[in-house]
C-alpha cells in the first residue's frame, strides 16, 4: 500500500518525537542557521552533528550490552505494529535530510519504505522490524564499514550496531538495534552530513519504545 507523506499530508507516529523535531527547528532559527528556513536538517534535540568517521573496509563484529538489564521483561508483541505509524514525516524527512514529499510503500506490517517523490532525489528511509531469538546483525556485508558499536548511553537496544555501506555507487547508513526479542534494522539511503551513528540509534530507541 503506498501513501504520500510530507507536504501538507498528514503526519503519523509519535508526538513526543515530533515535539523534538520542532524544539531543533526553533532552536535552529533562533540561532540564524539556514537549516530551519529551508527545512532541511530538521532532527531531533539530542542528536549529535559530528559525521561518523568510518570507511568501506571488511566488516567485523562488534556489539554493546545496555546498561539496563532487559533479561527479566517480556519479550515485545509485534502483533498489530504497522511499522509505516512508526516514523512520521518531519523524522523522514530529518533523517533524509531533504523536505520533500516521500511516497510511503508498505511491503508488510513490520517494513516500511519511504522514498522521494522529487526526480533525482535519491534520499529514502526504510525500518524493517523482526522477531528473532537473537540479534542477527546486517545480513550482507560486502562494500560496508567495520561495524561500529553505538554506546550503552544511547539506550537503543540490548545490541546495536552501525555500519556505512557503499553500494550501487550510493552511500547507505545501517542502524541494526536487538532488544527484547525484536530487531530494528533502519536504513538511510544517501544521508545528510548531519546524521551520526548516534542519531540513527535515537531513532531506534523511538521505535522501540513505541513497541
Amino acid at each position: 500500500m503506498k501513501t504520500r507523506i510530507g507536504g501538507h499530508g498528514t503526519a503519523h507516529g509519535s508526538t513526543r518525537l515530533a515535539a523534538a523535531v520542532l524544539a531543533l527547528t526553533l532552536l535552529t532559527a533562533a540561532c540564524g542557521g539556514s537549516a530551519a528556513a529551508t527545512g532541511e536538517g530538521r532532527q531531533p534535540s539530542s542528536v549529535v552533528t559530528t559525521a561518523p568517521t568510518v570507511a568501506p573496509s571488511e566488516s567485523t563484529v562488534t556489539t554493546t550490552t545496555k546498561a539496563t538489564d532487559n533479561t527479566t521483561l517480556a519479550p515485545i508483541n509485534l502483533d498489530g505494529v504497522e511499522a509505516c505509524t512508526l516514523l512520521d514525516a518531519a523524522t523522514v524527512q530529518s533523517l533524509s535530510g531533504t523536505s520533500g514529499e516521500f511516497a510511503t510503500d508498505s511491503f508488510d506490517s513490520g517494513h516500511c519504505f519511504w522514498g522521494s517523490t522529487s526526480p533525482g532525489v535519491p534520499q529514502y528511509v526504510e525500518l524493517e522490524l523482526s522477531l528473532r531469538s537473537e540479534y542477527g546483525g546486517l545480513s550482507f556485508t560486502d562494500g560496508c564499514s567495520e561495524a561500529t558499536a553505538v554506546g550503552p548511553e544511547m539506550r537503543a537496544g540490548d545490541i546495536s550496531e552501525f555500519f556505512s555501506c557503499e553500494q550501487s555507487g550510493q552511500t547507505k547508513s545501517y542502524l541494526v538495534a536487538f532488544e527484547r526479542g525484536v530487531q530494528v534494522e533502519l536504513t538511510v539511503n544517501e544521508a545528510p552530513p548531519h546524521l551520526t551513528a548516534e542519531g540513527l540509534a535515537q531513532i531506534a530507541h523511538w521505535v522501540f519504545s513505541q513497541l
